[in-house]
């Protein structure tokens, strides 16, 4: 190999100067370079090794040692706390002494009312937190008058939501949609809202009327819903609706446009007052949002002056 490696290079280079066997094709380099496989190494193994040590060190530096230091901190300072108290001052214990007798005595004296919930439908399942000695009596609609006397057997109740009952606002939910849009969706109202349908969620092509570009809105007053559609066509439970304000009532299902679904739940809200064995009474209330059956929905065709001031304030 060695001699025809010399043949070789006498037969190419003999009729040529000698620096001739310096100017390398770029292949040949490539060999000469052994390949260059240590390029390769550096740049495949060594510099990503070379960073990713540099991100761990950084890490150890900053969130492992600040943790340590945090927590070092925490114990030096609740110390130095600790021995403020701790300061051999008979009258200072006695003190202290007689706040925490009066703060557990407090405690113990006065009932804390708690609610859990849950609901199915138009039926709603409440739960009010256990206490010494508590009585419960349920105000289940928030009418102010109360539905339940006072007994220890009423902590667990479940009662069926009342169309008559006064509601706490409602919420406007998106059910079902297709084409573009923004995902899940839910806009509560309560007394006195008026708020524009956000038209980012209704999917693509709401806007069905040319002669109009106004978003859908909703306002509840005097306890009732009012879609106004705005350039969206309305259907209220499968029946459209050409009216310029519809009035829906809870439990109805509306589609705005050609894809958007939307169902409307009803807000209400119960009372729980509780007694204890001391007498004393505390009450709480809890929020529920609840889907009742659907009733009938009323159309009605709003007055110009109270349109012109409808959209003056949802301008």
């Amino acid at each position: 190999a060695g001699i025809g490696g010399f043949a070789y290079a006498w037969v190419k280079y003999k009729d040529k100067p000698w620096h001739a066997a310096t100017d390398l094709s770029s292949f040949h380099q490539f060999l000469m370079d052994k390949w260059r496989v240590d390029e390769f190494y550096g740049a495949v193994v060594v510099r990503p090794l070379a960073a990713s040590a540099r991100v761990a060190a950084g890490i150890d530096r900053v969130v492992v040692d600040g943790m340590t230091k945090v927590t070092a901190g925490a114990i030096q300072g609740s110390g130095w706390l600790f021995t403020r108290l701790q300061n051999g001052a008979v009258h200072a214990y006695g003190a202290a002494m007689a706040f925490g007798l009066v703060a557990l005595t407090w405690w113990v004296t006065y009932p804390h009312p708690h609610i859990d919930s849950a609901s199915k439908g138009d039926a709603v399942h409440l739960i009010a937190g256990l206490g010494l000695g508590y009585e419960y009596r349920w105000d289940f609609q928030s009418d102010g008058e109360f539905d339940t006397e006072w007994s220890k057997d009423q902590r667990d109740v479940s009662y069926a939501f009342d169309a008559d009952a006064p509601l706490r606002g409602v919420e406007v939910r998106l059910i079902e949609v297709a084409g573009r849009n923004r995902g899940p969706y839910v806009q509560r109202l309560t007394e006195g809202d008026l708020v524009e349908l956000s038209t980012r969620h209704l999917g693509d092509g709401w806007a069905v009327k040319g002669d109009t570009k106004a978003a859908p809105t909703a306002r509840f007053a005097g306890g009732k819903l009012y879609i106004r559609p705005g350039a969206a066509s309305l259907s209220v439970q499968g029946v459209d609706q050409k009216e310029t304000e519809v009035m829906v009532a809870p439990g109805s299902t509306l589609q705005l446009g050609p894809f958007a679904k939307l169902r409307v739940d009803a807000v209400v809200e119960s009372t729980l007052a509780v007694r204890n064995v001391f007498g004393n009474v505390a009450q709480t209330r809890e929020t529920i949002v609840i889907q009742p059956k659907a009733e009938r929905t009323a159309s009605v065709r709003a007055p110009k002056a109270a349109t012109l001031a409808l959209r003056e304030e949802a301008h």
